[in-house]
């Protein structure tokens, strides 16, 4: 099971999740609407912690940050280190 999300996916169903809970808890849904909308809640939140998406498998999708390797996702930067990148792109010195 290959991580597909990325941390703004995660964050949004999270959300999502929570919305659900608090309309839910608070009165505002019930019936069979709430029981629908748990279940979304449920399979938002249980996604999201896991950051691996069923859906996105057939589509061959991911909205998970490329290359960095485990734990850099969502980390600093616009992907430029101190191994290039550097302003001008001309020769030293010019």
């Amino acid at each position: 099971m290959t991580k597909n999300m990325g941390l703004l996916d995660r964050g949004i169903r999270t959300l999502i999740a929570v919305v659900i809970g608090v309309l839910y808890f608070t009165g505002q849904i019930g019936g069979i609407v709430a029981i629908i909308l748990g279940i979304v809640a449920v399979v938002l939140l249980l996604t999201s912690l896991v950051s691996w998406c069923p859906a996105y498998l057939p589509f061959n999708l991911s909205t998970r940050k490329r290359g960095g390797g485990e734990g850099v996702e969502g980390g600093g930067g616009g992907g430029l280190g101190a191994s290039g990148g550097e302003a001008g792109g001309g020769p030293a010195g010019l």
